[in-house]
């Protein structure tokens, strides 16, 4: 059947006046979704595919991933991490800019596919959320805290998308921003191995990476991350040299370093006093801790792992109760009245320790206990 030459005519006259540059954009999100489906036993939500991810974009650089300008320090850590084959950890006193490093060596990676920040609490983990989005290009993150349904599912999709090279490059790398204690759990591993396991291009970033030396975090550690940073101010773990030699050996040992002197040198930090106050424990803390004692030593001398793994939880309860002694509290009225500070911060071993100590003083004093 000919073209109707009326309907020709008007065609024409609604053509533009020069050729197109390039060709024009197909849709591609349906074709996302029979992979998606036929993946295992997660839900797919075809609008989730198709309407939160635009069509085009510009194919990021290292320019228009980062928004800010790097400091020398900073400059000097990323090369060093590249050298490095890209593995490495940044022991970066605290003010030295840590978290804008991290996503400077990340945007500096070329046709990344995958980025995993790992941190150990939530407040820290919405701060990376909020760098992430107020000083990089880099696309919306997963925020992997909680309600797994928010983003295990989008998560699989994305990663089987990746595997099957129809995700856009221009829509890469896919971000997942979350605490240890989420992404160290049985049900992540598997997530990601059920996806076909993380993509070529991936990169982990730990922050405080310390903490991934924990036996309860060490499964974040994955061998496939052919990328790996960590950063912390102290990355050695205190009064744990396997879980160190873990951290260390994983990421490649400490390849840059800034330390505490350079900071306070800087400008960054300024110069502080320790003043160190004994304190004792009462009769019923010293026999419990004298009962762990000796119950930590002979688990120790045992050579089956449930009795190691179970040798260190006693340790944790041995040293929460020296955190938690009673006789701190009398002590510290002792430290205000001797050093009264206009403004401070107290850290406290946990809530209870924290709300005795609120009611100590009226100074404008911060009151922090941990949350993990």
């Amino acid at each position: 059947m000919g073209f109707p030459e009326a309907a020709a005519r008007s065609l024409l006259r609604l053509r533009p006046d020069k050729p197109p540059e390039q060709e024009p954009e197909i849709k591609r999100a349906k074709k996302y979704w029979g992979l998606a489906e036929q993946s295992g036993s997660y839900r797919t939500n075809r609008d989730e595919i198709s309407q939160s991810e635009p069509e085009t974009l510009s194919l990021p650089t290292f320019q228009n991933f980062l928004k800010v300008e790097l400091r020398p320090r900073q400059v000097d850590a990323l090369n060093t991490w590249e050298s490095a084959n890209r593995q490495g950890i940044l022991a970066m006193a605290t003010g030295a800019g840590k978290t804008i490093t991290g996503l400077a060596c990340a945007a500096s990676v070329k046709d990344l596919d995958f980025i995993v920040i790992g941190a150990p609490t939530n407040e820290i983990v919405q701060q990376w959320v909020d760098e992430l989005a107020h000083r990089t290009t880099f696309r919306t993150p997963l925020i992997a805290t909680g309600g797994a349904e928010l983003w295990m599912e989008p998560l699989f999709r994305k990663l089987r998308l990746i595997h099957s090279g129809q995700l856009p490059r221009e829509r890469l790398p896919v971000v997942v921003v979350g605490s240890y204690s989420e992404l160290s759990k049985s049900r992540i591993d598997n997530l990601i191995d059920d996806a076909g396991g993380l993509p070529q291009h991936s990169l982990l970033i730990a922050d405080e990476v310390h903490a991934t030396g924990a036996a309860v975090f060490r499964r974040i550690l994955r061998n496939d991350f052919q990328f790996r940073l960590g950063l912390s101010a102290t990355p050695v773990r205190l009064y744990d040299e396997e879980g160190t030699e873990l951290v260390l050996e994983y990421f490649g040992g400490v390849v840059y370093e800034f330390t505490l002197e350079q900071a306070i040198a800087a400008g960054i930090l300024c110069e502080y006093e320790y003043h160190v106050y004994v304190t004792q424990l009462t009769a019923s803390e010293y026999v419990r801790f004298q009962n762990l004692t000796t119950k930590i030593a002979r688990l120790y001398n045992s050579d089956e792992e449930d009795a190691i793994a179970q040798a260190k939880l006693l340790s944790i309860q041995r040293a929460n109760l020296i955190k938690s002694a009673a006789s701190k509290l009398a002590v510290l009225n002792h430290i205000l009245s001797d050093h009264p500070p206009r403004r401070g911060m107290i850290y406290c071993a946990d809530i209870t320790q924290a709300t005795r100590v609120s009611g100590l003083s009226n100074l404008h004093l911060l009151v922090v206990a941990p949350n993990f």
